[in-house]
């Protein structure tokens, strides 16, 4: 039933998925899709909220192809016993492995499929807001920081001057630190170049925090 200013619809029963706009929807589509990990138990499947990540391990792109397209055919089963559909357009597939193996295998694809239609293999896919690439660089999601980051610092530069010393800081700590701080057990560990760059963004704004100028260095007192 729907309600729009006071003005009752017709009532229906919905007798497969999840009510949309209804206040439990997000917790009954959880208990709606707990059990699609059973579908195959050769893989691990990592689920959170719509978005679902299936991984397998092989010796090579063949074997990952065999076991994927297997696993893909139970979850299809899945889906068609549930009344859902797999969004082929935004699954992709990616090879995580070494850059020296990944490039002796670069001439070669995953070949996969669901329902007929080829799903894409790509190098580098955004997961839950990461940027994870097929040699685990993190290059491709420290550009992405980079880019929010001094989206932000630029409109800090262009209202501090309308905000106090107090406040400043609080629009580092709710604007600019989020993007740094997220998930960053993860991603921390990459190389000393990038993390120089993050270095960098957090000493200008604690220049434009202060009302410093840009060639104004660090001090330790």
């Amino acid at each position: 039933m729907l309600s729009i200013s006071n003005t009752f619809s017709n009532v229906q029963k919905q007798k497969t998925g999840v009510p949309q706009g209804f206040v439990l929807g997000p917790v009954l589509f959880l208990i709606f899709i707990n059990d699609l990990p059973l579908s195959n138990s050769n893989h691990n499947t990592d689920l959170f909220a719509d978005d679902s990540t299936i991984s397998v391990i092989g010796q090579n792109k063949s074997c990952i192809s065999q076991k994927l397209n297997t696993v893909l055919q139970d979850i299809f089963r899945w889906c068609d016993d549930n009344k859902m559909a797999v969004n082929v357009f935004k699954t992709k597939a990616i090879c995580i492995d070494s850059k020296q193996k990944l490039s002796v295998t670069s001439n070669k694809n995953i070949n996969l499929s669901i329902n007929g239609h080829q799903i894409k293999e790509s190098i580098c896919e955004k997961v839950l807001g990461i940027f994870v690439a097929a040699s685990l660089s993190w290059s491709s999601h420290i550009d992405y920081i980079i880019k929010k980051v001094n989206s932000s610092l630029a409109l800090l530069k262009r209202i501090k001057k309308y905000l106090n010393h107090k406040a400043r800081p609080m629009f580092y700590n709710v604007y600019v630190l989020p993007h740094l701080d997220y998930c960053c057990s993860i991603w921390g560990n990459c190389n000393n170049f990038l993390l120089d760059s993050l270095l960098k963004l957090q000493k200008r704004a604690a220049r434009i925090i202060l009302d410093e100028h840009d060639y104004t260095k660090p001090s330790s007192e």
